[in-house]
């Protein structure tokens, strides 16, 4: 009798489908990777067919799942926030020099203070540390520029 396969996960990047369907392969579970030269060829579409689906023998789609989110949590694929994390310190510290970065710095933390449980913790650290410089040095600047007028 042939399996049921289910989806575990879907990507829409060939490489991180393929990161993923190793990591199960090295863990003894069969993967297919469905869609997976469709989207190799014609990304546009990749929504449209419901990017590359990571697919299991139903038994094992439990450990699949689990497997999958155990190693997301330790994967050298960062999370969504994470340039904008560095992006924020940078400001903040280029903003010394140039008062205006400041402002942005400002608001890229705001953007990011929502999703900081879904970071890591050196994002976590690094946009406390904008947060920090730019709400100490943004006070001295606006007093700075006033009494210049």
């Amino acid at each position: 009798m042939v399996a049921t396969l289910l989806t575990v996960a879907s990507y829409d990047n060939v490489l991180e489908a393929g990161y993923w369907q190793a990591m199960l392969e090295a863990e003894g579970i069969p993967v297919v990777a469905a869609d997976r030269e469709v989207v190799a060829m014609e990304w546009q579409i990749s929504g449209a067919v419901g990017n590359i689906k990571l697919q299991v023998p139903e038994p094992l789609a439990e450990r699949a799942r689990e497997i999958l989110e155990t190693r997301r949590r330790a994967s050298p694929y960062r999370p969504p926030g994470a340039p904008e994390a560095s992006r924020a310190l940078l400001a903040a510290f280029l903003g010394i020099l140039f008062p205006p970065l400041q402002l942005y710095a400002l608001w890229l933390v705001a953007r990011l203070i929502p999703r900081r449980r879904g970071l890591l913790p050196g994002d976590r650290r690094r946009i406390a540390l904008a947060a920090l410089i730019s709400l100490v040095w943004l006070p001295v600047i606006v007093t700075a520029y006033w009494v210049a007028l």
